[in-house]
């Protein structure tokens, strides 16, 4: 089973394909530019690295929010456009469930929970809190939320807690002044949301029948846009 996932959730882009023996190949880019303009040639170099024509791949995967409004519809309009061509299936994977998932150790242990925070701006994170179930599953607790920083933080469900995301590094003093340094995880690279966490995950859920209509599917953007039309702010179009 070839799962090709792409995440577009952050100012970080990430394309990687793998199976359910590892991951075959995985591209990242932190370029300052919208990921409308590289995204499709790093799916295409993604697959020629990997010895794959697109009509190998079984599935795509997206992460399906919270993050950049702007980003998200990029990269999910763009694995739609893939499922629609090609007649696969989709899976969505939460942006916060994929930081979680990295944040915890190389033999999967947790201290207690995990913060995933990304940068919501407005002095705002979008968060989600994780533990372990009793089966030894990371499991989300409680709904995600976009609020500030210090509301987040002092609803921890069990303590110590590890943070993650560009909203752990941002609000890194805040943070580490309330809960000590050993908080932020020390690993720079798992604070993006990288594509091939994401196709770790998506291949069970594949295998498990657990996938979305790539026609009716949206991004979890947990609050509205920024922008809003001109109806919305109570001014007729």
């Amino acid at each position: 089973m070839i799962v090709l996932g792409l995440d577009t959730a952050t100012p970080a882009c990430s394309v990687a394909v793998g199976n359910e023996t590892g991951i075959l190949f995985e591209m990242l880019t932190t370029v300052a530019e919208t990921h409308s303009k590289h995204l499709l040639g790093m799916v295409r170099q993604v697959c020629a690295s990997a010895g794959l024509d697109w009509s190998e791949i079984d599935a795509y995967a997206v992460t399906g929010g919270p993050g950049s409004f702007t980003g998200l519809r990029i990269g999910i309009s763009t694995v739609k456009g893939l499922c629609f061509a090609l007649g696969k299936p989709l899976v969505a994977v939460s942006t916060l469930e994929v930081l979680a998932h990295q944040a915890c150790g190389e033999d999967g242990e947790v201290p207690g929970s995990i913060l995933s925070l990304i940068n919501a701006r407005r002095r705002e994170v979008y968060a989600g809190w994780y533990v372990k179930d009793a089966g030894g599953l990371l499991q989300s607790f409680g709904p995600a939320q976009a609020a500030p920083i210090d509301q987040v933080i002092e609803t921890a469900p069990l303590r110590p807690f590890r943070a993650v995301g560009d909203g752990a590094l941002l609000y890194r003093e805040r943070i580490e002044s309330a809960y000590g340094k050993a908080v932020i995880c020390p690993d720079a690279t798992i604070h993006v949301p990288r594509a091939s966490t994401l196709v770790r995950l998506a291949i069970p859920r594949l295998l498990g029948g657990k996938t979305v209509d790539a026609a009716s599917f949206t991004p979890e953007y947990i609050r509205k846009p920024d922008i809003r039309l001109p109806r919305e702010e109570g001014v007729q179009a």
